[in-house]
């Protein structure tokens, strides 16, 4: 292959699982061979592999095609792709310090590895061609012509090379800020959990979520309980805790993240003046305009327009419930003056759901036991609608031991690809519901999904 790795890196790659594509059902990386000493050496050899390719691009004699110019770039970086997807899962799903070292030490390489290949003006050249080319299309190629050529702009193909030069630094610093803002992130989340030693502090909570607090105390080394931070501001704890001065501590430590000395906030002013300095560059007002430019909304007019619809609806709203939770709270305390705080509204917004509709939703999480609303929910909501089924793959290992792996069964008993469930929080693990590709669908290769 043009711009392979020397032969004695293919002889260490025989033991190295990002080398070699995985011969697991539908290229599932192979989880129980992969080391922290292989990510250094798979993505020497992922860029070395993938410059050769774009030189291959680049140097052909041929007028630029489809053919040979989108479809051999949506080929290249097979083994980039291999070791980027398993790292930057586990940085956010199961991370630890070896980790950490390894994804700081490549982001701002794999940032300048992408941006020489952005800014490449001899391959810009020939997507442009084919970008203006009359070449017959079809609707999915002329799709992804479309796409490609406005990635490469935005991503500065066009700029002259002082320009191009200033947007590598930025495109570099921002990798290594943003990775370290993730970290501290995750670092201040995990420091900022509540601590509780009186087991009174705990009333309202079911006994669910008290074994959790319990558990990861002792997993911390420390008496009591700990109740851990979820990602959002509002912290699910706070609808179910008596104590108002808990649940004030609560929401504290959830507002409090990322402020303290040495914490992200120290690093969001230069994350937004590069961001700003970016879009200014690529011709854009600001960075809202530059992340919207290829969003669904496609403008900050657009979306002004509809946050303006909301905003009256949704202030009457919040100011009837205001009214009706200040008044059940003044009740409830024997307080005429009281007001109502941020910790208080969802304790009492939970308060006046029993009351009104004799709904305790706490007491609903009985019946959503994990598994069956994983099977007798959602898996078979999606075989009613679409004839899926899912199987149990219990010989294959995901990314963590909690992670369960499935093999989604088309209609036709054809495999659809695999899902990878892997549901519970962690201090390792980034706070929120998202998923990451294992492995990316693609028919042009033939690969099927490998979702996280």
């Amino acid at each position: 292959m043009n711009g392979a790795p020397s032969h004695p890196v293919w002889l260490a790659g025989a033991m190295n699982p990002f080398l070699v594509e995985s011969s697991l059902p539908h290229h599932l990386p192979d989880f129980a061979t992969i080391r922290t000493e292989h990510y250094d050496e798979a993505f020497e050899a992922g860029i070395a592999e993938q410059q050769g390719e774009i030189e291959a691009i680049t140097s052909n004699v041929e007028a630029p095609s489809f053919a040979n110019t989108l479809e051999a770039l949506e080929r290249s970086g097979a083994t980039l792709d291999r070791v980027s997807n398993v790292l930057f899962h586990l940085t956010s799903a199961d991370t630890n310090a070896e980790l950490r070292a390894i994804e700081a030490a490549w982001t701002p390489k794999l940032a300048a590895h992408r941006n020489a290949i952005m800014t490449n003006a001899e391959l810009f050249a020939r997507i442009d061609a084919v970008h203006t080319g009359d070449e017959d299309l079809d609707a999915e190629q002329r799709h992804l012509v479309d796409r490609i050529h406005r990635d490469f702009r935005r991503n500065g193909a066009g700029l002259d090379a002082a320009a191009t030069a200033r947007l590598t630094e930025i495109t570099t610093e921002l990798s290594k800020l943003t990775t370290e803002y993730g970290n501290r992130l995750l670092d201040e989340s995990n420091a900022a959990a509540l601590h509780l030693s009186d087991e009174a502090d705990l009333d309202g909570l079911g006994d669910g979520q008290r074994a959790a607090a319990r558990d990861l105390a002792r997993d911390r080394g420390l008496d009591g309980w700990l109740i851990a931070l979820v990602l959002p501001t509002s912290q699910p704890a706070l609808a179910s805790l008596t104590s108002r001065d808990v649940r004030r501590r609560l929401h504290e430590a959830a507002v409090g993240r990322g402020t303290g000395e040495g914490g992200c906030v120290e690093l969001a002013p230069r994350i937004a003046a590069l961001r700003a300095e970016r879009a200014a560059l690529l011709g854009f007002d600001h960075h809202a305009a530059y992340a919207l430019d290829d969003q669904t909304a496609g403008s900050t007019e657009r979306v002004d327009e509809l946050l303006d619809r909301l905003v009256g609806p949704a202030r009457a709203l919040l100011e009837q419930d205001a009214d009706e939770l200040t008044a059940l709270l003044r009740e409830e305390l024997g307080d005429p003056e009281a007001t109502l705080e941020p910790w208080d509204w969802p304790y009492y917004a939970e308060r006046l759901r029993v009351l009104r509709h004799d709904l305790d939703t706490s007491a609903l999480s009985a019946y959503f036991e994990l598994d069956r609303v994983l099977h007798d929910g959602v898996f078979a909501a999606a075989s009613e609608l679409y004839g899926i089924t899912f199987r149990r793959r219990e010989d294959l290992i995901g990314p963590h031991p909690d992670a369960q792996v499935f093999e989604v069964i088309d209609v036709d008993d054809s495999s659809l690809g695999l899902f990878v469930g892997d549901w519970f929080a962690r201090p390792s693990k980034r706070g929120g519901a998202w998923m990451n590709n294992l492995v990316d669908q693609s028919d042009l290769t033939g690969h099927r999904p490998v979702v996280c």
